[in-house]
């Protein structure tokens, strides 16, 4: 009778010790970061909350989002939502990298951040006695504060890149072979954004059928792209691109599109990383040489086109909504009216915390497309067809995506395991 009793009791006191034992920290902590978090990294450094795998059991939910900054390095926005005692408490801190930093740079950077944001909350509770806060500053001499109250940027705010490379691999029956090369040279300002890049390629196939007989398959493709956007306030801009392009795929030997276009955000540039809501208008000139006869009996010709896009993002607690629409419409050849060639997008996806460890992500994007002018006139072989070294003709195209995660058993658990690389 007494074993019968006693086992239960045991047990019950087992499963409670390790829970209260685990909840050490006052402060909890949900990390919700995605992209540009070392997240072991961070757990392994930061000792100081209990970090947990719910959203709802947290005491603070961390949301990081980041943007490219015109050097090539990252904005990071950490919203530190405060839930639970500290639900009246919530904050916003920054931190950007450098495009030169290594990975360990920027994620001590963002560390330290992340410590940062959280001493408000430690401060509110029974460890804010223990707490000792120091700042570490080297020296600067005379000269030197004069240089940073002052500095100069050698560069102008440009920033260039050039990168490259290649690949081969082959086996008995077959071998491919690519080329690649991209160059960029980017200016931001609050005032100008400003892009330039150039990029090509070349990739080769070969597939031996037997009878000594090999099927070759060669796609080219190569553009380069200008823009400029000038900021009117803090919803509106306005800039303008052109772009030259060669793609064998696509039937143009070259091609330059140059036109203007005019943005309203209806959220402010600023909060960006969280939320936008853009609206774009643009007006093209198109001027299209082609390397084979089109369907419509021409080798070059000349287009006007607009075109309407919206897109919209949002990153909250619950989740993160994305959808993206556009409508291109062509005018004229100078030849003919082209009212009825146009193209229709629009793509959308969210995912969604439903429960406690519960999430699901879905999406779906469909295209209506009318304005193929660049297909050849001649017939498309077998082997462009299945090497998919040619576009093909068609009406429309869609594509439906989805996806489950449930977590469920323990929230309590800092402990970064690195062994056998798992």
């Amino acid at each position: 009778m007494i074993r019968r009793f006693l086992l239960p009791l045991i047990a019950g006191i087992a499963m409670v010790l390790p829970a209260a034992a685990q909840q050490a920290s006052p402060v909890r902590l949900f990390l919700d970061c995605d992209r540009g978090c070392d997240r072991s990294y961070i757990r392994t450094e930061i000792t100081l909350v209990d970090f947990v795998t719910e959203r709802t059991a947290a005491d603070v939910h961390l949301l990081i989002t980041s943007e490219r900054t015109g050097s090539g390095g990252s904005v990071y926005s950490l919203a530190f939502i405060g839930q639970r005692d500290f639900r009246a408490l919530s904050d916003t801190l920054s931190y950007t990298s450098n495009g030169t930093n290594t990975d360990d740079e920027r994620r001590r950077g963002l560390t330290t951040a992340i410590e940062s944001g959280l001493v408000r909350y430690i401060a509110r509770t029974p460890w804010a006695s223990d707490m000792h806060i120091t700042l570490v500053r080297d020296e600067l001499t005379d000269q030197q504060e004069a240089e940073m109250t002052d500095q100069v940027d050698p560069w102008n705010y440009w920033v260039y890149s050039l990168s490259g490379g290649g690949n081969y691999r082959g086996e008995e029956s077959s071998n491919s072979g690519q080329l690649r090369l991209n160059l960029s040279a980017n200016r931001t300002t609050e005032e100008w954004k400003v892009r330039m890049s150039a990029f090509g390629r070349y990739n080769e196939r070969n597939f031996d059928i037997g009878d000594d007989q090999t099927v070759t398959s060669i796609q080219r493709s190569g553009s380069v792209w200008l823009m400029a956007v000038k900021s009117m306030g803090q919803h509106w801009s306005a800039g303008g691109t052109v772009f030259l392009n060669s793609s064998s795929q696509d039937n143009t030997d070259a091609s330059i599109t140059v036109g203007p276009a005019i943005e309203y955000n209806v959220f402010p540039y600023a909060q960006s990383t969280r939320r936008e809501f853009r609206f774009q208008y643009g007006f093209r000139y198109d001027f299209r040489d082609y390397e084979k006869i089109t369907i419509f009996d021409v080798t070059s010709e000349s287009l006007l086109r607009h075109s309407l896009e919206a897109r919209l993002d949002v990153k909250q607690p619950w989740g993160e909504l994305r959808l993206n629409s556009e409508l291109s419409h062509l005018l004229t050849n100078f030849d003919r009216s082209l009212t009825d060639s146009y193209r229709f997008e629009i793509d959308g996806g969210a995912e969604i915390r439903i429960a406690r460890g519960l999430s699901v992500d879905f999406g779906a994007g469909y295209q209506r497309i009318r304005d193929q002018l660049f297909l050849p006139l001649e017939n498309i072989s077998e082997e462009d067809i299945l090497l998919g070294t040619r576009r093909l003709p068609t009406g429309y195209e869609f594509n439906v995506r989805f996806g489950f995660s449930y977590r469920f058993g323990s929230i309590y658990n800092n402990v970064v395991n690195p062994r056998f690389g798992f």
